[in-house]
């Protein structure tokens, strides 16, 4: 027997082995023979042996909910199908796909191979086999909101089935009648979403018109994308939490102490209560969950969960913490809300070994509930000397209370920190040797994912989140970077990071930016001729966009503070900065009068939530854009704008040419103008687009700062 005999012998003894482990559910031992024999068949070019290893693997980790894995090897299989014009097993690798793809939200993904096979199935004139592709695109679309593509396809179905004389295809008949009746979807901008039909909107209107005698619209709602958008005040303001919150001032040390937090829930609204009907359940049976970080105290439970208050209801909460340092310290009160931080309040007491004051402090608090936010975690991060506290918050919490864990530590020791600072002293943009900068980015990855400790780790695989948000006081690990051995964390998920002050309070920006239209402001100190040309011609490109560009500003202070101050909704930062290898926590911004630290920044108040664009450059004739200062700085500068209102901050993890920084600002805004999707996901998109065009770390030089399901509302 030939050598490639025995190969081919070998690889089949592997693939039953496979199977073998599979019937014993040991899911290791399976993927690893299944992985071997589909190399040995590949070499070998044994395409059916190929395909069934494929479609082995891709069905484990689907089994294991890696939905993006299950894809990867279900769509090898599906090339070879296509190849092979193989219709039984095509539909077989789409129904597949369409389970794993949309589990994982990625519609996009999915719509391209079911496009692909329709085409096929066209060419091929096969009926049958095209219902069922429609039949797909249809769920696909009305999974992912598209009511009008998916009534086409359903529609679509149901007359190629009827013809065909296919008898599962006659159900469709209800869901088309379903949807045709639900063209209107009325949203509240800015608000709580409410469901409902455009008739039942105008004649509930109407009612409460009549009553007051006030006109509440002066015409018509307005319709956008198949959606009718009518103004908050309509049918409320909003849905709200407050909270008091009761400790003492004067602790004494070592002894147990009481903080004492009385929730209460408030419906504003101004027109008929019947309208919050859906927004009450929506929110009935859920929890607000309390995180209390006390880096000198014993707290017994840190994480507690609270059910949130309707209208009129109040809960209590009790919190033990026992003081263990003297001297004035800080107890933070983190509120989260389906995986999101809502508010962040600081307590500031004073430890004594006897106190004789006993004051104590009654604070009261406000934040808005939104229940239907697009975020699906958060990773919750706190650093107290050599060790990281991990918390991850997720409205899907249910799914993981048996598979999962939400809480985790891990050592960050010397070792750790000098290999991290030595990687990051040599991480830089390098055109001219791609493939080496790389290599010290993955590298990066690798340590900062290895911090995570597995049982966290675990649980965001099996989540799969679409949003994820990194969330930290730490300036110093790139979470953002991590790198899982499948891919960088930044390019899996929709990913934003939270830099939260270690002294400060937080409260979570508004979900969306209102805006008609677009109101840009440049301020700029530095910009070459062509630059500046080249970005005036895309403005005015994008005019047709509905895009008004504010106006630039002279890049002074004066100028600058202006700015801030105005209100409008995305403000574009072109200037250099000093990073201080000495102080890297205190960078300046240099303008063309003079230079502004971040200090004077936080005294001021940035109006309107803006998305803020810092196409920042080293004023330095040294090595540019490198090591820990640079890191560091940015996620200075970027908690400083956050802390005072920004909703979002867009900033560079290190230096790049101009041109390339002008090409990534100009990609970012052909996607922001529209508004189609998140922050988030057109952050994710850019980051794609680049790495496929460009080799090297230029994708990854742009970092998302704030949260990823920000949406921009037209």
């Amino acid at each position: 027997m030939s050598s490639s005999e025995l190969d081919l012998e070998k690889a089949l003894f592997l693939y039953e082995r496979g199977l073998d482990l599979v019937e014993r559910e040991d899911w290791d031992g399976a993927l690893l023979r299944f992985e071997k024999a589909l190399d040995v068949f590949g070499r070998a070019g044994s395409e059916v042996e190929v395909s069934l290893c494929l479609k082995a693997l891709g069905k484990i980790y689907g089994f294991l909910g890696r939905w993006d894995k299950a894809a990867e090897y279900v769509e090898r299989d599906l090339e070879i199908q296509i190849w092979r014009k193989n219709g039984e097993e095509i539909l077989s690798d789409i129904n597949l796909l369409v389970t794993y793809l949309t589990r994982s939200h990625n519609y996009e993904r999915v719509i391209s191979h079911l496009e692909k096979v329709h085409s096929l199935f066209e060419k091929l004139g096969d009926k049958k086999s095209l219902t069922s592709i429609q039949m797909h695109l249809g769920q696909v679309y009305e999974k992912g909101g598209d009511q009008k593509k998916a009534l086409k396809y359903y529609e679509g179905a149901f007359e190629l089935g009827k013809n065909l004389d296919l008898p599962h295809i006659l159900k469709l008949e209800s869901k088309i009648r379903e949807l045709a009746s639900q063209k209107f979807e009325v949203q509240i901008v800015g608000g709580v979403e409410v469901k409902s039909q455009a008739e039942r909107y105008q004649k509930e209107v109407g009612k409460w018109e009549e009553e007051s005698g006030e006109e509440l619209l002066a015409g018509e709602p307005k319709l956008a994308r198949e959606k009718v958008w009518i103004p908050q005040k309509v049918l409320g303001e909003g849905l709200r939490s407050s909270v008091i919150i009761k400790y003492r001032e004067f602790m004494e040390m070592g002894k147990e102490q009481t903080l004492n937090l009385v929730l209460e829930g408030e419906i504003t609204f101004f027109g008929r209560p019947e309208a919050f009907k859906s927004v009450v359940e929506k929110i009935s049976g859920t929890d607000i969950e309390v995180l209390i970080l006390a880096p000198h105290f014993d707290v017994g439970e840190p994480r507690r969960k609270i059910a949130v208050p309707i209208d009129g209801e109040t809960r209590t909460l009790q919190v033990k913490l026992t003081p263990r340092k003297l001297g004035r310290h800080k107890i933070f009160v983190e509120f989260y809300f389906q995986g999101m931080l809502l508010r962040r309040v600081v307590a500031d007491v004073f430890v004594k070994e006897a106190p004789e004051e006993a004051l104590e402090t009654r604070r009261k608090i406000e934040f808005s509930l939104y229940p239907d936010v697009d975020l699906d975690a958060t990773l919750r991060i706190h650093r107290f000397q050599n060790r990281l506290y991990f918390h991850l918050f997720t409205r899907h919490a249910e799914e993981l209370v048996q598979r999962g864990e939400f809480f985790g530590s891990s050592e960050i020791d010397s070792t750790i920190t000098e290999r991290l600072l030595l990687h990051m002293k040599n991480i830089a943009f390098d055109g001219e040797q791609p493939q080496r900068v790389m290599t010290i980015l993955t590298e990066i990855g690798r340590k900062a994912y290895s911090l995570i400790p597995k049982g966290i780790r675990d649980s965001i695989k099996y989540l799969n989140p679409r949003h994820l948000i990194l969330e930290t006081e730490d300036l110093f690990v790139p979470f953002e970077l991590a790198y899982d051995e499948e891919d960088f964390l930044c390019l899996k998920y929709c990913l934003g990071k939270i830099i939260l002050s270690e002294n400060s309070e937080y409260s979570t920006p508004p979900p969306r930016i209102e805006a008609e239209k677009l109101r840009i402001k440049l301020v700029a100190t530095e910009t070459k001729k062509e630059t500046a040309t080249r970005e005036k011609e895309f403005l005015k490109r994008a005019q047709a966009s509905e895009l008004i560009l504010a106006g630039t500003e002279k890049g002074d202070r004066n100028g600058f503070k202006k700015v801030l101050s105005e209100g409008v909704d995305v403000i574009h930062i072109r200037c250099p900065v000093i990073f201080d290898e000495q102080q890297p926590t205190r960078p300046k911004l240099v303008l063309s009068d003079a230079t502004i630290e971040m200090e004077e920044i936080e005294k001021l108040n940035i109006e309107g939530n803006p998305i803020i664009f810092a196409d920042l450059h080293e004023e330095t004739k040294e090595r540019k854009g490198t090591g820990a200062k640079r890191f560091v700085g940015t996620a200075t500068i970027a908690k400083t704008f956050l802390s005072r209102g920004a909703a979002a901050v867009i900033a560079p993890l290190w230096e790049i040419p101009e041109n390339l920084a002008s090409e990534v600002a100009m990609k970012f805004y052909e996607k922001i103008i529209p508004g189609r999707e998140t922050l988030g996901i057109m952050m994710r998109e850019t980051k794609k687009e680049l790495k496929q065009k460009y080799s090297g770390t230029l994708w990854a030089t742009f970092n998302l700062y704030g949260p990823p399901t920000l949406k921009i509302a037209k």
